[in-house]
């Protein structure tokens, strides 16, 4: 069984280490993932290593343990928070109940005081995980959540046009709360598992694990008032309603909601979720235009990753599709082409061209069913803005083209040739626009690393993208996070001033974005190995 995760965080490391050395703790079921001196370093930690549980200290410099149970609660809800104090203040105590922290414990606490503790927390944290996982419970839930009619018609409606009367009856019918004039759709498709459990039911029945993922998405609905989550074949949707004026990437709910979705999934059913997020939707007949463009966003989990979250806009341009041939076979044909993959266009195309073979058509038929096909692969080029000038001249005609073809041998090839040359043009300007971004990110950096509010958010309200794409792509291009690549600028150009100036190590740290000056050396020591002072002494 998987031993649950403890993070240490206080700023004194004889105390920290003074607890990890005297309790025994896979023997209670429990493993020391990290420590930390103060808040800043624990929430790197908590990133990186999500634990269940977080015991901490208040009082450390830079966030103290209120303030670090602050952000625990708003961003790894979760993890379960104990605080470890040597200040018996009932001000701090009633804090800390109203920010869900489990327990408020006064130092110093002897080993049988912590082993108590810890077998209180497994057998909680256990209750959680059976209460997740039952399989009964699961089964019972299943059949309750998913009224048949509601399921019929949300998946009616992302399918196709419903006229506007049908929808508002509906939703007055099922007590649907997608009344808002705006509305968002998002899939959630499960991945992979991440790690085999000999004796998991869910690695035995994956039927089991979607339900069981239906069962987290549909619970967090509720609760962060998301809107209505139901089942499509081996997916999960969401047709969530927007504020006007909001959008995908603005919408602070839709974010920590579907994030918080991903976060659970992976901690209690031993597996991952990568979600697609579609464009926003003004009309509610049109709301499968909404759906579409989510599933052409989850095309892009090979470039961009699984675990996360893909919206759309981030990709490419909002693009609406007027099919005139198979939907699948479109979606299918043109997935294939924004990512790349020659064989799967080549496979697509055979089995498209396939559809003809001994069957007697109509000249007419035949040219149309041709058309079409071509119709829907150059809808790329007007949805990504393409210069396709090196493959067709202005005067070209496709019906002519067509008909000089002399076997089906030569439509494929021909067909496969122009999916190719498109899929070449995407990824030229697929990393165009990536290049352009991280070096408008890094000169924004390079600016403004002096401002000590500078983050990934504010960054990427300048740059108008989502911070969960940005830190994805930047980490993927640059092989640093951002938080990484600012401490190098800042302590680079710390370096200069220290070699150059006689300025105050407190002053240069201001200089760089560090307003408090036991920080700032914190930091260069850190980063560099040696304080400021002894870089500017020149040891190095």
């Amino acid at each position: 069984m998987s031993l649950y995760k403890i993070l240490l965080v206080d700023d004194e490391e004889e105390i920290r280490k003074g607890i990890i050395n005297k309790i025994k703790w896979e023997e209670l079921g429990f493993c020391v993932v990290g420590e930390a001196e103060n808040g800043m370093e624990a929430l790197d930690i908590i990133d990186k290593t999500m634990p269940d549980i977080v015991f901490t200290d208040i009082k450390m410099p830079f966030m103290d343990g209120i303030k670090l149970a602050e952000n625990i609660k708003y961003r790894f809800p979760t993890t379960k928070v104990i605080i470890l104090s040597g200040f018996d203040d009932f001000e701090y105590a009633q804090v800390a109940i109203k920010l869900g922290v489990m327990r408020y414990i006064l130092k110093p606490i002897n080993s049988i005081e912590m082993k108590e503790i810890l077998k209180e927390l497994k057998a909680l944290l256990d209750q959680e995980i059976l209460a997740m996982s039952n399989i009964e419970n699961l089964k019972a839930n299943y059949e309750k959540s998913l009224p048949l009619l509601k399921e019929r018609f949300l998946n009616h409606w992302i399918s196709e046009y419903i006229a506007e009367e049908v929808i508002d009856e509906s939703i007055k019918s099922f007590n649907l709360k997608l009344n808002a004039g705006h509305l968002i759709v998002a899939v959630i498709r499960p991945d992979d598992f991440i790690k085999e459990v000999d004796d998991s039911t869910f690695a035995k029945n994956k039927s089991l694990l979607k339900i069981a993922i239906f069962n987290i998405c549909e619970e967090i609905a509720e609760n962060k008032s998301l809107g209505s989550a139901f089942m499509k074949l081996n997916e999960i949707v969401l047709v969530m309603p927007l504020d006007e004026g909001e959008s995908a990437k603005t919408s602070e709910q839709l974010f920590l909601g579907l994030d918080q979705i991903r976060i659970t999934v992976q901690k209690y059913l031993n597996t991952t979720v990568t979600i697609g997020v579609g464009t926003v939707c003004t009309s509610k007949p049109l709301l499968y235009k909404s759906f579409e463009d989510a599933l052409a966003a989850l095309d892009y989990t090979v470039i961009v990753g699984s675990n996360k979250i893909i919206y759309i806009e981030d990709i490419e341009p909002a693009h609406y599709v007027d099919i005139s041939f198979n939907e699948s076979d479109e979606r299918t044909l043109l997935g294939a082409i924004r990512v790349g993959d020659p064989r799967q266009i080549e496979e697509i195309i055979d089995t498209l061209v396939g559809k003809i073979e001994g069957v007697t058509l109509a000249l007419k038929d035949y040219q149309l069913y041709i058309l079409d096909i071509i119709s829907g692969i150059l809808k790329l080029k007007r949805t990504m803005a393409l210069d396709l000038s090196s493959l067709f001249n202005k005067e070209d005609n496709f019906l002519t083209l067509i008909n000089n073809f002399k076997t089906k041998e030569e439509i494929k090839e021909w067909l496969h040739h122009l999916c190719l040359m498109i899929s070449k043009e995407i990824s030229i300007k697929r990393n165009t626009n990536k290049n352009e971004l991280i070096e408008r990110a890094k000169d924004y950096i390079k600016q403004n690393y002096s401002d000590e509010e500078l983050s990934a958010e504010k960054l990427c309200n300048y740059l108008h993208i989502s911070t969960n794409y940005f830190s994805a792509l930047f980490k993927k291009e640059t092989k640093l996070t951002f938080t990484s690549y600012l401490t190098l600028i800042r302590i680079d150009k710390a370096k200069e001033l220290l070699r150059t100036t006689e300025l105050k190590a407190f002053d240069i740290g201001n200089k760089v974005g560090y307003s408090e000056g036991h920080y700032f050396s914190y930091v260069f020591k850190k980063t560099t190995g040696i304080s400021p002072t002894e870089y500017r002494n020149g040891k190095d």
